[in-house]
């Protein structure tokens, strides 16, 4: 059966790129099961624009852990050329983070008020949003290296937040000709979106791992401690596979075409 292929509209509007989805009101209509994301698409005569909204801690914490992978390819061919990666977070530092966190968490044993607990996931979200400054390329030829700042000569710029739903928004300007694409051609194209997941860490002793990382509000996980990452996953009978969800990629492939 043949996928629709979705229209993507000129902008009538100029479109800034700060995570805060202002051009939609908040609301992107299409949605994804797999990936369980809004999206919504939209272009001028330079760029292609992506928007992506994660209503839920799971899949905002599977972006903030693994990044996702936008790729165009021109043919219209389910089949990844190029990719850019955002956001990219220091894992090594969140690791740290996490733990010492369940280590303090676990050595306080006063019972945190819900205002505390809002304002310390503000915190953490905040000083990790603040440290995001990469972005990853691979499969253009214009761009030999593999890693660029966020504030690149490409042209291609992003931005995350969250909403104050919590919900976490995503954007993404990439230049059309960078990815092969003419707002004055209206063939189809294809874009698949990709949430990569975790890489499954190292599960040693010496508190390993995640240390309890991804326990949640002040639940403590398998590995010991109760710290947080941006509101946490749930562990235990329900939550178990949840968090094994967060390990694993997935996406969705959409047909295009840029429409006046």
């Amino acid at each position: 059966m043949a996928q629709d292929v979705i229209e993507i509209p000129t902008s009538n509007a100029t479109i800034k790129i700060d995570g805060k989805l202002l051009e939609f009101s908040d609301s992107l209509v299409n949605y994804d099961k797999t990936t369980k994301l809004n999206y919504a698409f939209t272009h001028d005569q330079n760029n292609l624009y992506v928007f992506l909204k994660a209503n839920k801690q799971m899949e905002g914490n599977k972006i903030m852990a693994g990044g996702v992978s936008v790729s165009v390819n021109a043919t219209g061919k389910k089949k990844a050329v190029s990719a850019i990666t955002f956001p990219i977070v220091d894992r090594t530092a969140m690791m740290a983070e996490m733990r010492n966190r369940g280590n303090r968490n676990s050595e306080n044993t006063t019972q945190k008020t819900p205002e505390e607990r809002a304002k310390e996931r503000t915190e953490i979200r905040q000083k990790t949003l603040t440290g995001l400054k990469e972005i990853k390329v691979t499969g253009f030829s214009d761009i030999t290296v593999e890693s660029i700042s966020i504030y690149n000569t490409y042209g291609i710029k992003t931005g995350i937040n969250y909403n104050d739903k919590n919900a976490l928004i995503y954007e993404l300007a990439v230049p059309l000709k960078l990815v092969g694409l003419d707002a004055a051609n209206a063939n189809e194209f294809a874009i698949n979106i990709k949430l990569n997941g975790i890489e499954m860490p190292e599960m040693g002793g010496g508190g390993g791992g995640f240390g309890g990382g991804m326990g949640g509000d002040g639940v403590r996980s398998s590995s010991g401690g109760s710290g947080n990452f941006g509101g946490g996953a749930r562990t235990g009978a329900q939550g178990g596979s949840d968090y094994m969800s967060l390990f694993s990629p997935t996406d969705f492939w959409v047909k295009a075409k840029l429409v006046k």
